[in-house]
């Protein structure tokens, strides 16, 4: 009946009719169905019965507490009719009540977006991930959103990029895979915006270093007697896809290490050497940047969309 009626809704009384229906199919006939209740607050809406809708959604909450779809349904139909100061109760209230870091790091991105875009706010969004990484340090999609948002300052302020990021490295027990993504992010950062060719040689040497120890660890877990065991049985298959990868590449099994190419000491020189040649000009330097196979899908900033 719901799906006949809407298609009837220019016709006038429609739309009350309408309203009626969904009221007594969610409050009497079927009050345990959250998506019947979520189409009730979607076409009140629709109808600019904002109240209404909201009313629904809070309702449902009542009844099903913890979803979020909910959660972001409640925050964006007031988001929707302008109301920002409710939109910023809202998200404090569901960060402050998630159940879970992982959950509250999501909301608080999502907040900080909000604030940055809608409200203008930009300080007011890193003082959010700002929170929400002190709760959670080891949270990476925080850390690289803090990032991503002080890029959008008008002016790059160098020294706040460089602390967020160091900082987040110089965390305890940090995973020897998530150093070399975020050395690898410092190094294409200074690369782009640093101002000193020191401070750009520095983080060459700090990236040389975490992949060196990852490199370490990826030999220890696969050296150890479990992980042995565990692929004794696809040892053959794993090599017939290795030289089947290494062919088509036009590549050899080397590449699949960790590895940072010399080249990219060549433009500042070695530690102890003296200046460049001409052949080791920036666009030389630039066209042999190369990372480990491993991490090739780290690349630009603009990989940042994914953590959305």
């Amino acid at each position: 009946m719901i799906r006949y009626l809407e298609t009837q809704l220019d016709q006038p009384g429609i739309a009350a009719i309408t309203s009626d229906v969904y009221r007594r199919a969610c409050e009497i006939h079927h009050p345990d169905k959250p998506s019947l209740q979520l189409m009730w607050a979607a076409f009140e809406e629709c109808q600019s019965n904002f109240d209404r809708a909201a009313t629904v959604l809070e309702n449902l909450e009542k009844k099903c507490p913890n979803l979020l779809q909910v959660a972001y349904r409640r925050i964006n139909v007031e988001r929707r009719r302008g109301d920002m100061s409710r939109c910023r109760e809202l998200y404090e209230h569901y960060i402050n009540s998630a159940k879970n870091k992982t959950i509250a790091g999501s909301l608080a991105i999502k907040y900080a977006r909000f604030l940055n875009k809608i409200c203008e706010d930009l300080d007011g969004g890193l003082r959010v991930l700002r929170q929400a990484l002190d709760k959670d340090p080891a949270n990476t999609r925080v850390a690289l959103q803090m990032i991503d948002l002080v890029l959008q300052r008008p002016k790059v302020d160098e020294d706040e990029v460089v602390l967020i990021m160091d900082k987040f490295m110089a965390r305890e027990n940090m995973d020897p895979e998530q150093k070399v993504l975020f050395a690898q992010r410092k190094v294409e950062f200074l690369e782009d915006f640093g101002s000193t060719a020191k401070g750009l040689q520095d983080a060459q040497r700090a990236l040389q270093i975490a992949l060196s120890k990852a490199n370490e660890a990826k030999k220890k877990r696969e050296s150890s007697p479990s992980r042995k065991s565990s692929s004794s049985s696809k040892d053959a298959t794993i090599s017939n896809a290795a030289i089947t990868s290494a062919y088509n590449n036009g590549t050899t099994a080397a590449a699949s290490n960790y590895n940072y190419n010399s080249a990219n000491s060549a433009y500042y020189g070695q530690q102890n050497s003296g200046a460049y040649t001409a052949q080791q000009s920036y666009d030389g330097y630039y066209n042999h940047w190369q990372y480990g196979s491993n991490y090739s899908n780290y690349g630009q900033w603009s990989g940042y969309g994914n953590y959305y």
